[in-house]
């Protein structure tokens, strides 16, 4: 590495090893930097850890670092007077499934598992019977069902009809159940697992979605401010299409400085709003309003009789990304309005039209294209993580893995205001 001292810096470029090295050496002391660090003619990114506590030539360190593929950018003498957060305990992960599919999800069991990265495997079931999950998990990913599956579906599983379907380890079927087990796999989350997830968050938690499970989590009321985009008109088919970080300062994106390929299923995006309420057709902007009177026919002047016409005040024109601004009279009062630190943000939105399609099927791309693609909704003091594409799909999206891992490791100060500080020390 550059330079010299004992405080090993890791620069942070998107690769997926950083979460597995946090893990695989939890005697180090790691401190993740929020805002980019030059030192020893070398310049680290946001997101880049910072490690402490390692001895001088310890071997299980350097076999480590072997195994993970990674090699110190550089070497600080002390911790730099920069913006930046100690990793103050590992986040406990839980793995939550569904019975009614998990092929998809299975996949990403497989990244966590490849990269030894530890985690619990329960079900809906399991969340449905358990009031407190915040004393045990801190992060709990939901990964896609089967991408298309009914919010409803997940919460009130397979109908009850007939005998029960067990899914358990019994002399006739020695190998099931050894990872999860239910005596019974139709019944589903239900109102009272939702219920138990919105105290997860609200207590702090974060929970990451994807696709289906993150149109869920909308439907359920788990995302203030966030809606499904209509793209209905949309014709695409497993395509990896274009996106661009929207915010390179927020711990999702660390690591990702320009454009991203990602895949899509099907086609979904996100609408964002400053309001709870779903949709903004109510709210006049350039593109839905044409005559603010309606005064006369449509070819005719629209201005009031007998006095002068004053200038009409110009009406908001936000990007498909951007939620739709109110005016003073839309927000006096307003109980729906979702405070500022509370909107959601967009993190990673899709390309333009011209730049969408990188490979595979699309047609009509235009109510998909510019829309945003990964959203953070704040709900309480948690996060909910919506993907409307899937960014650990089959062991080939390797690129936007670290989206989600970045997530994990920082899982408690993506917004800055809820924690990111100056270090104490400076070199």
């Amino acid at each position: 590495p550059s330079g010299t001292g004992s405080i090993l810096a890791f620069n942070n470029s998107g690769q997926i090893s950083l979460l597995a090295f946090a893990y695989a050496f939890p005697q180090a002391k790691i401190t993740i930097l929020d805002e980019p660090l030059t030192k020893a003619n070398v310049t680290l990114a946001p997101g880049s850890l910072l490690v402490a506590g390692i001895r001088d030539g310890d071997p299980a360190f350097a076999s480590l670092l072997h195994t993970l593929g990674l090699s110190p950018q550089a070497a600080l003498a002390a911790m730099p007077s920069v913006r930046s957060h100690t990793l103050d305990h590992l986040p406990r992960i839980a793995m939550m499934h569904t019975w009614l599919s998990t092929q998809t999800e299975g996949w990403w069991r497989e990244a966590l598992d490849s990269l030894r990265i530890p985690y619990s495997y329960i079900s809906t079931q399991t969340v449905r019977a358990e009031p407190d999950l915040r004393s045990k998990y801190d992060v709990i990913l939901f990964a896609p069902v089967t991408g298309r599956t009914a919010a409803q579906q997940i919460i009130n599983g397979l109908p009850m009809y007939g005998n029960p379907q067990p899914w358990q380890t019994t002399d006739l079927t020695p190998n099931l159940g050894r990872i999860d087990h239910t005596p019974d796999m139709r019944p589903g989350l239900g109102q009272a697992g939702v219920e138990h997830l919105r105290h997860f968050i609200e207590a702090g938690g974060l929970l990451i979605t994807s696709e289906d499970s993150a149109e869920f989590a909308i439907s359920a009321g788990l995302a203030p401010g966030v809606s499904v985009a209509p793209t209905a008109e949309v014709k695409l088919t497993g395509s990896v299409l274009g996106s661009l970080p929207m915010r390179l300062d927020a711990p999702v994106t660390y690591g990702y400085a320009g454009p991203l390929p990602v895949y899509s299923e099907a086609g979904m995006a996100w609408n964002v709003s400053d309001t709870t309420m779903a949709g903004s057709g109510s709210i006049p902007t350039e593109k839905n309003t044409h005559r603010v009177t309606g005064r006369g026919g449509p070819d005719e002047v629209d201005q009031p009789e007998d006095r002068t016409p004053e200038a009409l005040p110009a009406l908001p024109n936000p990007q498909p990304w951007q939620p739709v601004p109110l005016n003073e009279e839309q927000a006096r009062n307003n109980p729906y309005l979702i405070p500022p630190a509370l909107r959601p943000e967009v993190l990673l939105r899709f390309a333009d039209t011209p730049q969408l399609l990188l490979s595979g099927l699309l047609e009509n791309p235009e109510p998909l294209a510019a829309h945003a693609a990964v959203v953070d909704a704040h709900l309480g003091q948690g996060n909910v993580l919506l993907f409307a594409i899937d960014p650990i799909y089959r062991g080939e999206t390797i690129g936007s893995y670290a989206l989600v891992f970045n997530a994990i490791l920082n899982y408690d100060h993506l917004t800055h205001a809820q924690g990111a500080s100056a270090g104490a020390g400076a070199e």
